[in-house]
């Protein structure tokens, strides 16, 4: 599964939602206390999603230094292009310290462009393209998938037909430089940054599954739906509240039923609706992987012990 020498000074743990990735790494970070932990979660990176994105509590983040959490008000767009760029500055600055850094998420477009280097498009101003989000954002997801298809096909066959961020992405690309995401991706470097290992943990679907479903179960009982009402009663207007479990609470909250699906009344319906959305969501994050040749698949707890030993072939 893994080689026994490896030339990658930075490993990426990363995996479906809910496989455990977390607590692995805290707990070799905790063992070993020259590493900091490098979050590549696309919601950890907004202030006061706490609950929601199961953010490392105050207590975890004093024993181990963690980075790129809390950085953005829920209002502000954070894309792969800002990841690349600020994980770059922090891998340059703990190299300086004398520390590694671990990188722990599973949002796969940061990691890709993080790994491969971002598409070649023109840099454009954050009102322009927080203008044309907020118009995609009015639009369902069907619609989105729909107007996608018409511009590019081919990357919208791709994707499946609720992976609502890279329908919303494409079609950005699309509105504000006229280029096709299918282009753009034909262009894009084929040749891995040598400094990464990419490690995915996986479980069987069956067990996944009921961790989502008991993980959504201890968020609402923490009280993940006040969190949303909090957060909405200050920033209406939201990157968060289209990313699965945020999205399906705000409707909750809304009293806006699903395409398609009469779920049950109250937070049982509520928790089955997040629960889906998280299944998809693990659906869409192993695509990703399963097409990524760098990526080297773990699967828990069966392959629990040959993780250690790529841990500590790259940082022991």
């Amino acid at each position: 599964m893994v080689s026994k020498k490896s030339t990658a000074v930075i490993a990426i743990l990363s995996g479906p939602t809910a496989s455990g990735k977390s607590a692995i790494a805290m707990e070799w970070a905790t063992r070993r206390r020259d590493i900091e932990i490098l979050s590549a979660d696309s919601v950890q990176v907004y202030r006061g999603a706490d609950i929601g994105s199961a953010k490392p509590d105050l207590a975890a983040r004093s024993t181990v230094p963690h980075h790129l959490i809390d950085i953005n008000d829920p209002a502000e767009v954070y894309n792969a292009g800002d990841f690349v760029r600020q994980a770059e500055e922090v891998i340059s600055d703990a190299t300086a310290r004398g520390k590694h850094i671990l990188i722990v998420g599973g949002t796969g477009f940061y990691l890709k462009a993080l790994i491969y280097g971002m598409w070649k498009i023109p840099p454009t101003s954050a009102s322009t393209r927080s203008e044309i989000r907020s118009s995609l954002e009015e639009l369902s997801t069907n619609e989105l998938f729909e107007q996608l298809r018409s511009v590019d096909s081919e990357w919208a066959s791709k994707i499946m037909n609720h992976d609502r961020y890279r329908m919303l992405r494409g079609l950005e690309i699309w509105l504000l430089h006229h280029k096709k995401p299918s282009d753009l991706e034909r262009e894009q470097n084929t040749i891995a940054d040598p400094r990464f290992e990419l490690w995915v943990v996986d479980r069987p679907a069956d067990e996944l599954e009921k961790r989502l479903r008991q993980r959504t179960q201890e968020m609402l009982r923490q009280g993940w739906v006040e969190e949303v009402r909090s957060l909405r009663d200050r920033w209406t207007t939201s990157p968060l509240w289209r990313t699965a479990g945020y999205r399906q609470i705000v409707d909750f909250l809304d009293g806006k039923k699903p395409e398609g699906r009469n779920p049950k009344a109250g937070n049982e319906g509520l928790c089955d609706e997040i629960t889906l959305a998280h299944t998809q969501l693990s659906k869409s994050q192993r695509s990703w992987f399963r097409s990524e040749r760098l990526s080297q698949w773990f699967v828990l707890e069966a392959h629990r012990k040959v993780l250690d030993d790529a841990f500590e072939r790259v940082y022991g």
